[in-house]
């Protein structure tokens, strides 16, 4: 007769597996996860589960590691208006939904205080025509990080060129708080055109003007209009390669 924990492990493979589209069984699944069959079987023995890997794995598909794990919740991280995208959406890398009114789910890993929150990551196509629903926009990737990350800017962005390196680099993500929409001196915004044209700089404040700044030398500062131009968010965290 299984032990309870056995049965939990060969529920995991059994939903791992099947949501890979791969044969069931420790070999398969340890090809998935970007581990050893040996190093997958230790777990099994031990009555534990991969989660590291399993939360890796869940940053490439989308899949939910609280489901993937104990089979709770939805299948998939990424929701609209609070129901589940289907698969064949999260394959294709495109929803619809106004950006400000994404949703993140919280997990929690059993073994420590810290509460993790999937952040959802969008090209900044996404802002280009914020109030058109029907807009469709890729989404890049998901980040796993701290409530308290999501807690003080629960959107991520995928930032493309070099105007803000090295504070900013290209390939960084970028958490906005999109309801922090007034310029305050010398903080960095995210900000968008009359036509639809999305850049980060860092704003000044003159008199009825905005001075837009980059970090790299090699863009030249800008001097806006106050009501030429419309703040998307502050950029409250980066997260990039050093």
């Amino acid at each position: 007769m299984s032990s309870k924990k056995e049965t939990i492990f060969d529920d995991f493979l059994r939903r791992l597996c099947e949501h890979a589209k791969v044969k069931v069984g420790i070999a398969s699944a340890a090809s998935v996860l970007g581990m050893t069959r040996q190093s997958l079987q230790n777990y099994k023995t031990r009555g534990r589960l991969p989660e590291n890997q399993v939360y890796r794995y869940s940053f490439e598909t989308g899949v939910s590691p609280k489901w993937l794990l104990r089979g709770e919740g939805s299948k998939f991280t990424t929701k609209i208006y609070g129901a589940s995208v289907p698969e064949r959406e999260l394959e294709a890398a495109e929803i619809t939904i106004p950006w400000e009114e994404l949703e993140c789910e919280k997990v929690v890993k059993k073994e420590s205080p810290e509460h993790f929150t999937t952040i959802n990551v969008y090209s900044l196509d996404l802002i280009r025509e914020p109030d058109d629903k029907g807009h469709r926009v890729p989404i890049q990737t998901l980040l796993m990080a701290p409530t308290s990350m999501a807690e003080a800017a629960p959107i991520g962005f995928k930032v493309t060129g070099e105007a803000m390196a090295p504070s900013i680099n290209d390939g960084a993500i970028i958490g906005v708080q999109h309801n922090d929409t007034v310029a305050i001196d010398g903080d960095i915004y995210l900000l968008r055109t009359a036509q639809g044209d999305v850049f980060i700089r860092r704003v000044y404040l003159g008199a009825g003007t905005l001075k837009l700044k980059a970090e790299n030398p090699r863009f030249p500062e800008l001097e806006v209009g106050s009501g030429s131009i419309q703040i998307m968010g502050k950029v409250a965290w980066v997260i990039q390669y050093l």
